[in-house]
């Protein structure tokens, strides 16, 4: 099981689950099935969507790091929409020396019918030091939908942040938009824990996201991410947010 989330809101009520299977793997090369599913309830409209892809994987070998590259094919299943099969794929860098790294990403949907999407993202970062000490940075922008079809694959984002526009929810396609992404974090070694006050910034062409929080990850066996953040919408419909997470390997 490669992760679940469960949302509930008010009238937005909303459950994901995702696994991922390594079939096949080699020093360089690997190949993966995923599959997974959500399901949204928001007053009186619900959706259900589901995932099943393969994934190749493979990593290239260069003098000053190396490039890890993915492709995957997907079938796209949903209540509301024709099944459709996605395309998506992603380079991303990793010097051996120094901390800057890059990655971009590109997904279009293909025999979908009616239903369009297409979008490419870019990312660049500096990573902190070997215990996760010191400054890092994250600069994301994306143009389109970026983002793998159904939350619950690739990294399994809360389903609050995916449905967020409660005023405005489109349970059906997604309009082009443009977005940006970014994460300033500082490390501070504490002992036996590393403590990391951060701060991030998000914002699209319908709403922007001020938020700031604090990590304690005690012997990669516990970490505690306390964060608030303030959204606001040009509907007028703003929030706040206060977010506990809590996890552990046992």
């Amino acid at each position: 099981m490669e992760g679940s989330t469960t949302t509930d809101s008010g009238d937005l009520f909303s459950v994901a689950a995702g696994a991922n299977l390594r079939v096949w793997e080699s020093d360089v090369s690997a190949l993966a099935i995923q599959v997974g599913g959500a399901t949204v309830s928001f007053l009186d409209s619900d959706s259900q969507q589901g995932r099943l892809a393969a994934q190749f994987s493979r990593d290239f070998a260069l003098d000053a790091g190396r490039v890890k590259s993915s492709a995957n094919l997907a079938l796209l299943l949903s209540n509301s929409d024709p099944s459709a099969t996605e395309l998506s794929g992603s380079l991303n860098w990793l010097p051996d020396q120094g901390r800057l790294s890059g990655s971009t990403t590109a997904r279009v949907l293909l025999f979908g019918g009616d239903r369009s999407e297409w979008g490419i993202s870019g990312g660049l970062s500096l990573q902190p030091g070997p215990q996760g000490e010191g400054l890092s940075l994250a600069l994301q922008p994306s143009f389109g939908q970026a983002n793998a079809s159904l939350a619950g694959l690739e990294g399994l984002v809360d389903a609050w942040d995916r449905y967020n526009d409660l005023t405005d929810l489109d349970l059906g396609a997604t309009p082009l938009t443009a977005r940006f992404h970014a994460e300033v974090a500082y490390g501070i070694p504490t002992g036996n824990a590393l403590l990391t006050p951060y701060t991030q910034l998000d914002m699209s062409d319908t709403s922007t996201l001020y938020g700031a929080g604090l990590r304690y990850a005690l012997d990669d066996s516990l970490d505690l991410d306390l964060s608030a953040s303030h959204r606001s919408r040009s509907s007028g419909n703003n929030d706040n947010r206060l977010f506990l997470q809590l996890r552990t390997d046992l």
